[in-house]
């Protein structure tokens, strides 16, 4: 098994350099930087290192699977009942369900460090 290379880590800590209002709004396509946008990224650095514990995870991976959790979270906000609707390119409209867990963008990107959970 490969190790991933040494860089800066993050240990439960917030902010984080790249995961704050202005790179979401960013990532989302320029959307405004408005309180329910930094409450997403609130609440997503929170979930992300609560996740996290007391594992070493370099910092651009934190800071992306914030990012990931924080569009889910700001997403939910025009998705009624959990069903958003995207257009097909030929006039209509397809319904899709999006994730119940904002978090699971998230595990995959941090699963190299923490590794799996057994109870």
């Amino acid at each position: 098994m490969t190790t991933p290379p040494e860089t800066e880590t993050v240990q439960a800590t917030a902010p984080l350099p790249g995961a704050d209002p202005a790179a979401l709004a960013t990532y989302l396509g320029d959307v405004e930087a408005d309180d329910f946008l930094t409450q997403c990224v609130q609440v997503a650095t929170e979930m992300v290192t609560t996740h996290i514990g007391a594992a070493q995870i370099p910092t651009p991976v934190v800071a992306r699977a914030v990012l990931e959790v924080a569009a889910e979270l700001w997403n939910r906000r025009t998705a009624p009942n959990g069903v958003a609707s995207f257009g097909d390119g030929a006039g209509g409209v397809i319904p899709m369900r999006v994730a119940r867990d904002a978090m699971v963008a998230a595990r995959p990107l941090l699963a190299p460090w923490i590794g799996l959970g057994i109870a």
